[in-house]
């Protein structure tokens, strides 16, 4: 293992412990680490393994276990977190597409597989999701008619409630009937990324 400077060491957690405590538990990324500390991106990646080979830190690739972290022992799931809806369509999610991870207690959220996006726009409000809400979608359930899925269209990934199949289409709703009266989408092929489990929104 290289030589690293302790001092540059002390520095890192401090500001990842910084960004834990504001951001509810959420690991910043290498390049966030990088610009806060002066260093570039694949220099910070290098300390945070070095701080794991010593025991610093817990450190896998993405998220960050410090002191700060250590505390919540409560047993949970580690998700990504997306930097928006969008990016969760690719077929393989980039380091750029993450804004970060966290733990979902299982006695909140349950047991599964899990992940954390953005939501943006009006066309769900009626069912109490909104724009800046974070989504915890599961990727290990099987959608049924009612559920809010997380669907794949055109490249792009949207938030609907799914209606089942009619007229040999799955079908998907808008949420909001003020804005987007009985407004459908009819698809001969339906892509499920995952169903809402849960709606994290933060108080101004």
């Amino acid at each position: 293992m290289r030589s690293k400077d302790s001092a540059m060491m002390k520095k890192i957690i401090e500001y990842v412990e910084g960004y834990q405590r504001e951001n509810n538990g959420i690991s910043p990324s290498k390049a966030m680490i990088g610009d806060a500390v002066g260093m570039t991106r694949a220099s910070a990646s290098n300390y945070l393994i070095a701080m794991a080979e010593r025991g610093l830190i817990s450190y896998d690739g993405y998220h960050i276990g410090t002191d700060y972290m250590n505390k919540f022992n409560t047993e949970g799931s580690s998700v990504i977190i997306l930097n928006n809806s969008g990016s969760c369509g690719k077929p393989e999610i980039q380091e750029q597409d993450i804004k970060g991870k966290c733990m979902l207690p299982v006695e909140i959220f349950g047991k599964g597989n899990f992940y954390i996006i953005t939501a943006d726009g009006d066309s769900m409000e009626d069912a109490h999701i909104f724009t800046g809400d974070l989504i915890v979608v599961e990727t290990s359930a099987k959608p049924i008619k009612g559920d809010i899925v997380v669907a794949l269209i055109d490249n792009e990934t949207t938030i609907k409630r799914y209606d089942g199949v009619i007229n040999g289409k799955a079908t998907l709703s808008y949420m909001n009937e003020s804005v987007y009266p009985g407004k459908t989408i009819a698809l001969d092929e339906f892509v499920c990324l995952g169903i809402v489990k849960s709606v994290i929104r933060t108080m101004d």
